[in-house]
């Protein structure tokens, strides 16, 4: 079969027709790089879920090829697949040499410390964290003043505030108690769609521009407060003491209302935080 493949120049011929279509894989991957080069983002596509059964040689076969998946892995993770940037991390970016999975360093930091409430559901902080120290074991949290990261954050604070294209008012960031202010009673200056999950995740872009400092023992200050999910993220915690007879307090957000009051909730822990600490 794999000689049969070798002579064939059509790759599609090839390309499995299920998840457990080993046969057709391994034929398909038989033919290399750069033959398969116009089809590496079909093939990206079989890590959306790690536990198919031809998941992981396809992901060894495009671990050959680092620096032509690169911008692919790229996508996905600036996607809102969480199953498939999870897979990404695992079968891919964690298997890496450092050197070549440097470009993805500064967006596993980011997961690591700052990951949205969805991220964190799916576990993207607890596998970027493991790569991270997988990687680079000594110094993975990097050196946050410097230049770089701190442009990489404010990019990010611009983006999240201004969307992809715009340019910010001048003036840089704000003192957080104003930005807090104009962020509660005007969400909609700062996000196209208001939701917890955005509302957190524009906060948590503000700690990064911070080096972390601003919520430096938030989630510690929360879990002071929250009977249960003391293992959680604290955008998490957080939904803890917003609904706290609820053991899956997420899913309240699907309710309009009670995703306000998990919004309410947020701000007036940051408040009372910032007032304590």
């Amino acid at each position: 079969m794999i000689r049969l493949a070798i002579m064939k120049t059509d790759p599609l011929e090839f390309f499995p027709l299920h998840k457990s279509d080993i046969a057709n894989a391994r034929a398909l991957l038989a033919l290399g790089y750069p033959a398969l080069g116009p089809h590496l983002k079909e093939l990206l596509e079989w890590l959306q879920d790690g536990n198919w059964p031809i998941s992981r040689p396809i992901g060894e076969f495009l671990l050959t090829v680092p620096e032509a998946i690169a911008p692919l892995i790229q996508e996905v993770l600036a996607g809102e697949d969480h199953q498939w940037k999870y897979w990404c991390i695992v079968r891919l970016i964690g298997e890496m040499k450092p050197k070549v999975a440097e470009p993805f360093r500064f967006e596993l930091l980011r997961l690591a410390e700052c990951p949205t409430l969805a991220e964190a559901q799916n576990e993207l902080d607890k596998e970027a964290l493991g790569a991270l120290q997988k990687l680079w074991p000594d110094d993975w949290r990097l050196d946050l003043r410097s230049g770089e990261l701190a442009s990489w954050a404010q990019d990010r604070i611009d983006n999240k505030q201004h969307g992809n294209g715009s340019k910010p008012p001048p003036g840089g960031i704000m003192a957080f108690p104003e930005v807090l202010a104009d962020l509660e009673s005007r969400p909609g200056m700062f996000l196209r769609k208001v939701t917890y999950d955005s509302v957190a995740s524009c906060i948590q872009g503000f700690d990064l521009g911070t080096g972390f400092k601003f919520l430096k023992g938030f989630k510690e200050w929360l879990c002071s407060r929250a009977t249960q999910g003391h293992n959680m993220s604290w955008p998490v915690l957080v939904l803890y003491i917003a609904f706290p007879e609820s053991k899956t307090p997420w899913r309240n957000l699907e309710d309009p209302e009670s995703e306000q009051q998990a919004i309410a909730t947020l701000f007036q822990c940051l408040r009372d935080f910032c007032s304590e600490r």
